[in-house]
């Protein structure tokens, strides 16, 4: 009652005294393995292949020069030749500002070996870079066959995520086959969930659930 402020580190703590209880609405948030609060929503999107005639809601599947060809298989292969950047792009993502999210996709095929700035780009000063979850640096060699992804923290309302060589400009002699591409809130990018195409904002009524057994526990509405 005076004012004062307690800060607990629960990452470093082996046990934590019996006589501090605390009580939260919900299990929508949670410290992941990074000890960084990251938002339980589902993901921002869920989505179906991109085949001929099906595009997730909201993605160009060509911005700028070079091939982008969408394979039966659900991937899509983007190729450029001589100073050319095919990527994909959302063209109006709405995002919370201040809050960390992460995108990315799998890269099932690579050649050239871009550097994974080349491949994704959020459009956002200050962004992290990873590969399969582990931090690398700009300019770290995409393998084939892994996860890359970008972590930023949107200054405004909407954003544009980019996939793809040539994400942040023209790239030669390259290639990236795409797929599963999605996003979320936090600092981790959350298991790709196929055969939907959504969007949801931080804190929208969503279906919450148990953390030890993952069963329904109906319908989590937050302020």
């Amino acid at each position: 009652g005076d004012g004062s402020t307690l800060s607990i580190d629960f990452t470093t703590m082996s046990s934590l005294d019996s006589r501090f209880t605390f009580s939260r609405s919900s299990p929508a948030t949670f410290i992941n393995s990074s000890g960084r609060v990251q938002y339980a929503d589902h993901n921002l999107f869920l989505n179906t292949v991109w085949t001929s005639g099906t595009t997730p809601t909201g993605w160009n599947v060509l911005l700028g020069t070079g091939t982008t060809t969408r394979n039966a298989n659900g991937t899509v292969t983007m190729s450029a030749g001589t100073n050319q950047r095919p990527c994909i792009n959302h063209t109006s993502l709405t995002v919370t500002p201040g809050l960390l999210h992460t995108f990315g996709f799998l890269a099932t095929n690579i050649t050239g070996s871009p550097q994974i700035a080349e491949v994704i780009h959020s459009n956002v000063a200050g962004e992290t870079y990873a590969i399969n979850g582990v931090t690398v640096a700009s300019s770290a060699a995409v393998p084939r066959g892994n996860v890359v992804s970008c972590t930023f923290t949107p200054t405004t309302t909407t954003s544009a995520p980019r996939l793809g060589p040539g994400a942040q400009s023209s790239v030669s002699n390259m290639s990236v086959t795409a797929s599963q591409p999605r996003m979320n809130v936090g600092s981790s990018l959350l298991p790709y969930i196929a055969n939907t195409s959504t969007t949801a904002a931080s804190h929208a009524p969503r279906f919450d659930y148990d953390q030890p057994t993952l069963a329904p526990r109906g319908l989590l509405i937050e302020g």
